[in-house]
């Protein structure tokens, strides 16, 4: 094969002329040197990978910072928003009777999310009323005794009675 340089392949038995080894000198000096400015080269593209990978590593890294602020500012705002709704005026009131028995039930069975809550029992009442959570109602109130309770969630309140006896409910509700 001849090329720019000489280079051939040497038939068999031909004496090989100095040519052809001046072609072979030239010719790796020409690849060896070329790969040198290509390795230069490719060294500076490398260090220039390595600073975009470490500045994209620092912004996926204060980008990361940034969004886990962000996300805890929403929460602390989600937080405060939520407890301003019971610090501020209520949204409105709503009142009930309930007929409470012997066996233990919710003061309030749906969703309804209140400031405070007032119960009271009416002067005629002939049965006293217990109130408390689902597992003990042992706070009593007697005939023409009211409780105010500052309680998110009606029906977290429990009520039972000695007997059958109406109570009245005050809901403050909340914003």
């Amino acid at each position: 094969m001849a090329s720019v340089f000489g280079l051939f392949k040497v038939p068999f038995g031909m004496r090989i002329p100095k040519t052809w080894f001046d072609g072979i000198v030239d010719a790796i000096d020409f690849l060896y040197y070329g790969y040198l400015q290509h390795q230069q080269e490719l060294d500076c593209i490398e260090g220039k990978l390595d600073l975009l990978i470490y500045y994209a590593y620092q912004e996926d890294t204060y980008l990361k910072l940034i969004k886990q602020e962000l996300e805890n500012i929403e929460k602390k705002l989600d937080t405060q928003n939520h407890y301003l709704r019971f610090i501020s005026a209520g949204k409105g009131i709503k009142t009930i009777i309930k007929t409470v028995t012997t066996s233990p039930t919710p003061l309030f069975l749906d969703e309804l999310e209140v400031k405070r809550i007032i119960i009271k029992v009416p002067t005629t009442a002939l049965y006293v009323v217990y109130i408390g959570d689902s597992e003990s109602q042992d706070f009593p109130l007697f005939a023409g005794e009211k409780e105010e309770l500052e309680v998110k969630d009606p029906s977290k309140i429990y009520v039972r009675a000695e007997g059958e006896e109406k109570i009245f409910a005050l809901f403050e509700l909340a914003q």
